[in-house]
């Protein structure tokens, strides 16, 4: 005995309920599947522009090209903790810039930084938030250390 309803002549659509519910069920677990934000560091490293002394304290400390995982919240970026994403780079300040991670956006602050804060070469306005999108760079002051594009990978 079937555990599906069998149909009537009124009620014909029950008939294809299970392949409806199989076919709603993966569409949805699809649509369910998270996409991480990461933001990939993009500068090219250079130290050129700094003095000798800075350079050679942070390229002790700047051997680490790996991506910042983005959960959902907010963070605050700057050079030196109580900054969730500690950016260890002169040109950054203290109390930098905060990001706001959401399941569909990332929106970037400056908070009213010394050297500013930029997307895609655009200089942000102190305290007004912007979208991030997927592929912009943001740049924490420094454009050879400190810029950051948005990427999202598959979990």
């Amino acid at each position: 005995m079937s555990p599906w309803p069998r149909p009537s002549k009124e009620s014909s659509h029950f008939l294809f309920y299970p392949l409806a519910l199989s076919r709603l069920s993966r569409s949805l677990s699809l649509s369910q599947k998270k996409k991480k934000k990461l933001f990939n560091l993009s500068g090219d490293g250079s130290l050129s522009h700094l003095d000798a002394a800075e350079a050679e304290a942070l390229s002790a400390n700047f051997s680490s090209r790996a991506p910042i995982p983005l959960q959902q919240g907010l963070y605050e970026v700057g050079r030196e903790q109580p900054a969730e994403l500690v950016l260890a780079v002169p040109t950054v300040s203290a109390r930098h810039a905060r990001l706001s991670v959401g399941d569909a956006a990332v929106t970037v602050a400056d908070l009213g930084s010394t050297n500013g804060t930029y997307l895609d070469g655009n200089p942000l306005e102190p305290m007004a938030e912007v979208a991030v999108g997927v592929g912009q760079e943001v740049v924490f002051g420094d454009q050879y250390l400190a810029k950051y594009r948005l990427d999202r990978e598959e979990e």
